[in-house]
């Protein structure tokens, strides 16, 4: 997870969620599933204290320059967008595609929303269905399956007209 540590972006869901499939895993030999989290802000000390419940499995890094993000995707495997409504739309799930992670999202980021399949998508704080996504076989999801008129379509059916 990459940027400002501000309590509108649910990094806490992702904490969580890592850290219940973390207690799930142990003593399985799943592969095991680590949280790099690059970034300052507000929510910093309350974020390691609720990392620090699960060992060493979430690390923190200092933020990085923006010319570094799309390397550094490249050096995962998942991207999560777990901000709730206040997120807008979200650049970074179309740079995590074009980079080819797995993306999840959430269904109150509008670009998640609007470009990942239902089996990408949880709702923000849910941190149960969180584990379950990241536990399981996420689906990938190319970046030429979006279209921008897909998505108008899909913001549509989200919002019931």
């Amino acid at each position: 997870w990459v940027g400002r540590l501000l309590k509108w972006k649910c990094v806490d869901t992702i904490i969580r969620a890592v850290g219940e499939c973390l207690n799930v895993r142990r003593g399985d030999s799943l592969p095991e599933i680590t949280l790099d989290v690059y970034g300052i802000g507000p929510e910093e000390m309350r974020l390691k204290k609720l990392a620090a419940r699960y060992g060493d499995v979430i690390k923190f890094h200092p933020p990085v320059p923006i010319d570094q993000v799309r390397k550094l995707m490249r050096e995962h495997d998942v991207y999560v967008l777990s901000s709730n409504a206040y997120e807008g739309w979200g650049a970074v799930v179309s740079e995590a595609l074009e980079e080819g992670l797995k993306v999840i999202g959430t269904y109150e980021a509008g670009s998640s929303a609007a470009m990942l399949p239902e089996s990408n998508l949880y709702h923000a704080g849910d941190w149960r269905r969180l584990a379950r996504l990241i536990g399981n076989d996420i689906p990938r999801v190319g970046i030429g399956e979006w279209t921008a008129k897909g998505a108008a379509r899909r913001m549509l059916a989200l919002c019931g007209r």
